[in-house]
């Protein structure tokens, strides 16, 4: 049985999708572990455990931002928390 049209996605879309899973989950992985290892007391944890999480917090940002009705929406969302996650690492980085 053939899949209805209106849950498929147009081909845009679907590079948009990949593009945010990709790229954008890396991005805001590497800016939330950033920040987490801009803490002193946590930075060799953050270190120590980023190989694994890292990984972990990709994967399902990839598989989020397949789940976004919206494409564009999942790449706003994505940019908008790595800005954030990196301006409050520069914040803290400049003063601690």
């Amino acid at each position: 049985m053939p899949a209805q049209s209106k849950y498929l996605t147009t081909g845009g879309q679907r590079a948009v999708k990949i593009i945010t899973g990709i790229l954008g989950g890396y991005l805001l992985s590497a800016s939330f572990h950033l920040l987490m290892a801009s803490f002193p007391a946590i930075r060799d944890v953050v270190i120590i455990l980023s190989s694994f999480s890292f990984f972990i917090i990709w994967a399902g940002l990839l598989l989020l931002a397949f789940l976004a009705k919206n494409a564009w929406n999942a790449l706003f969302l994505y940019l908008v928390l790595s800005l954030v996650f990196g301006g409050a690492f520069w914040y803290l980085k400049s003063a601690l």
